[in-house]
This record gives C-alpha cells, structure tokens and sequence, in this order.
C-alpha cells in the first residue's frame, strides 16, 4: 500500500502525519513530495506526476501532511474494505464526506473525525457508506481508476475540492463514491478562502448543477457568491 503527502511544511508535516501511529507508518511505503519550493502549482499536478511509481492495482492513500492516523485497527481494516467496494479494481473512496438527504439543507455529514481539534459531528458509521463527495483530507483510490475516469486532471483546482471535482466527474459515469469509518485527526478544520468561492462557482458551472454538496458545505451559485463576500469582508476589517 502506497502512502502519499504533498506538504509545504515541514514542521506541520513532523506534527501531523509523521506523529501517525508508528505500526501504520511502517506498514505502507511512505512517499513524501517536498512542495517547499512550490514546484507544483497543483495537488492534482503532483499526484500525476508520481503516478508512474505506482502499481496499477496497487492501493494508494492521498493524504494532507496534517492529518494523523491514530487508530491503527480502523486503518488495517481498510483492505477490507476496498475487497467490498471495488468493481473490477475500481473505487474512489474518504474518510469524511457529505450526501444529499431529504430534510437536511446542507445534506449529511458522513464519518465522525477529529478536526480543528474537536470532532466534526458527521453521523458515525461502521461499514463503508455511498456519499456524493469526499474531503480533500484522505482520499483512497488506485492508478487504474484515476486513469480509467482521467480524474486528476482539472490542475484549475490547485489546492482544494479536486477530490470534489473527482466524485462529481464519476458521478456523471454512475460511478459510487465512497466513505468508509477510518479514524483521524485532522489538525485544520480547512480553509474556505477566495479560491476555494472561485473553484465552487467552476464547479457548478462545470458540471451543470444548481449545487454541490461538500464537507465545508453545500454550495450554490448564491451561497459562494454569499460567503465569497463575507469572507473578503472579515479580511479586509480584521473580525
């Protein structure tokens, strides 16, 4: 099983996913891409690039540098799972997500994770659950499906929603994302800024829709434009 983590920190990267549980650690083959130097102007970009070095079939986790598996009995369940998601080798799955349910306005969170220091409330799950998107955080797929559905590929979404943009592309396939209950701690609560508003509003005209529901939220074309402009406000004033 293949790690990956594309940081730009490295004291976030020693206080976030290198303080994992050692026994987990040890268990994958740890590929850490120094972004420093801002060689890639993409998330998306990098894992492309490192592509090449991975089996096929192989499983390969996608993980910020600031997030800490902790628990290893959930983490070693998650060959399991994939034996119970997969199609012919194909899966795209999180460890928090979001779906659209009847009588929730900004649908239903999915796998209670520690994040920004308090856990995020999502109902707590015990199997593998089909969501509409999955957190950017910890994604779980292999290089047969990205290059079957050509995900990845939207370098436009350099540092948020791409794996928004990944489920909403197999979406259109009739390809189920999922989540399964893997427990972390997820040091940031994520960062809702200008271009994360910007890459929403693509999204929706992208794909053609009147919203998209995320982990930060459900968003429409008058909800971005809402918190895009709240956002420049309370920066512009210091609140």
């Amino acid at each position: 099983m293949q790690l990956l983590s594309i940081y730009n920190n490295e004291n976030v990267l020693n206080g976030g996913l290198l303080a994992s549980h050692p026994d987990i650690i040890s268990s994958v083959n740890l590929n850490l891409l120094d972004n420093q130097n801002r060689k890639w102007k993409s998330i998306p970009e990098a894992i492309i690039d490192f592509l090449p070095k991975v089996g096929e079939k192989e499983p390969l986790i996608i993980t910020h540098q600031d997030v800490i598996f902790y628990d290893k009995v959930s983490f070693f369940k998650i060959e399991e799972y994939l034996h119970e998601i997969s199609i012919d080798d194909f899966y795209f799955i999180g460890v928090a997500g979001r779906k659209n349910v009847k009588g929730y306005k900004e649908g239903v969170g999915i796998n209670n994770i520690i994040s920004g220091g308090r856990e995020t409330g999502f109902f707590k799950i015990e199997k593998p659950e089909k969501v509409d998107t999955i957190d950017e955080c910890v994604i779980i797929t292999n290089r047969k499906t990205i290059e079957k559905f050509n995900l990845f590929r939207e370098f436009k979404t350099s540092w948020h929603l791409y794996a928004v943009d990944a489920c909403l592309s197999l979406q259109m396939r009739k390809f189920d994302c999922y989540v399964i209950p893997i427990l972390i701690n997820h040091l940031s609560r994520g960062n809702c800024d200008e271009d994360f508003f910007d890459l929403g509003s693509y999204l929706l005209s992208k794909y053609n829709v009147k919203e998209i529901y995320t982990t930060n939220g459900k968003l429409t074309k008058n909800s971005v434009l809402l918190r895009k402009f709240k956002y420049t406000v309370k920066r512009k004033f210091n609140f």
